[in-house]
């Protein structure tokens, strides 16, 4: 009686990356010499190493490596000269036999063109920019003790950020970890802004520049009639005209002048309720509402007064604020008249 051999975990789980291992697409020479060898070569070792291949006859190496040549790269296999007999022949003879070729075949002064030219494109992540220039560099030809210096220049002249390129330069001693450390610290810090609620953004600018004022809230907006945070960038009002006043800065269905069609027929007689009537933070003279204001000593913040002579009496007036319009206390509103002369000063 035969008793089958328990097969362990790691034993099956070899067995399947062996049978899922796929040898790589035929090698072509039509295309970049270089970069057609560069990723034929990764995906052959990968290859031999999921697959077990160096294990097998060596005979078996050679005709499955054939078996992924294609039809111009066996024409340049038929041409290579070998020291060795065919029957003697290895797989790393021919691979190196494939990469001196290719090496003869590289152009130094263009690959470092392109290497030099390279530069993080709009929207390209900094991982992605490093990959591409680590590639480049490998046919540049550089030598391995200024390898990283170079690749070092080439990220600080060729990252997109200018922020970031201004942290570099400020190291007098940048070494390349430095570098990809700085880029990476700075992307992600521009990718969590970008993230960051309106809210947050006007939180954080006026951190930096030392405001106290108090953060925008959201609520119905008595510009537009909608919901958003009350700021007037945020207004779908802001800069538009009404089509019922002409006024600047407000929609038609909150206009004061909107009673529902009926003409007036003497001037809009406003109250005034808020001491200032428009959005936080924003410039009341371009406001729909009326700016009110009084000039204050900032020292004790009481009105700032002065007394002038009127008919050779003593009068005291406030300075002029440069309000937009004028206020009356409401016990003497009862006893006005229209008045149709002309005022002068």
């Amino acid at each position: 009686m035969v008793v089958p051999l328990a097969v362990s975990d790691s034993d099956a789980a070899l067995i399947n990356l062996r049978r899922s291992a796929r040898p790589p697409p035929p090698l072509n020479f039509t295309e970049d010499k270089v970069e057609a060898w560069k990723r034929f070569k990764t995906r052959w070792g990968s290859f031999m190493l999921l697959s077990s291949l160096e294990t097998v006859d060596r005979k078996l190496q050679i005709a499955q490596l054939q078996n992924c040549l294609g039809d111009d790269a066996l024409k340049l296999l038929d041409g290579f000269k070998f020291d060795t007999p065919n029957e003697e022949r290895t797989v790393k003879e021919v691979l190196d036999a494939f990469e001196e070729y290719v090496v003869g075949q590289v152009n130094e002064t263009l690959e470092r063109y392109k290497f030099r030219k390279r530069c993080q494109a709009e929207g390209e992540s900094f991982s992605k920019f490093l990959a591409d220039l680590r590639r480049l560099i490998k046919s540049c030809g550089y030598c391995s003790s200024c390898e990283s210096s170079i690749l070092r220049d080439r990220i600080v002249i060729g990252v997109r950020d200018e922020d970031i390129r201004e942290n570099l330069l400020k190291e007098s001693k940048l070494t390349l970890n430095q570098c990809i450390d700085i880029c990476k610290a700075g992307e992600a810090a521009t990718s969590h802004k970008s993230s960051l609620s309106d809210i947050d953004k006007v939180c954080i600018m006026n951190v930096v520049a030392g405001k106290k004022e108090k953060l925008p809230r959201s609520g119905k907006c008595k510009f537009c009639g909608q919901e958003h945070i009350i700021i007037k960038e945020k207004c779908p009002a802001w800069g538009k005209v009404c089509s019922m006043c002409k006024g600047r800065n407000h929609s038609k269905n909150v206009c004061r002048k909107n009673t529902g069609g009926h003409k007036k027929t003497k001037p809009a007689v406003n109250k005034v309720d808020d001491e200032i009537d428009s959005f936080p933070a924003s410039d009341e003279s371009s406001s729909s509402g009326e700016w009110v204001s009084k000039v204050t000593d900032t020292r004790n913040e009481r009105a700032v007064k002065c007394k002038m002579l009127i008919d050779k009496k003593e009068v005291i007036f406030q300075i002029d604020t440069g309000a937009t319009c004028n206020l009356l206390p409401v016990r003497y509103a009862n006893n006005l008249e229209d008045y149709c002369g002309t005022l002068t000063m």
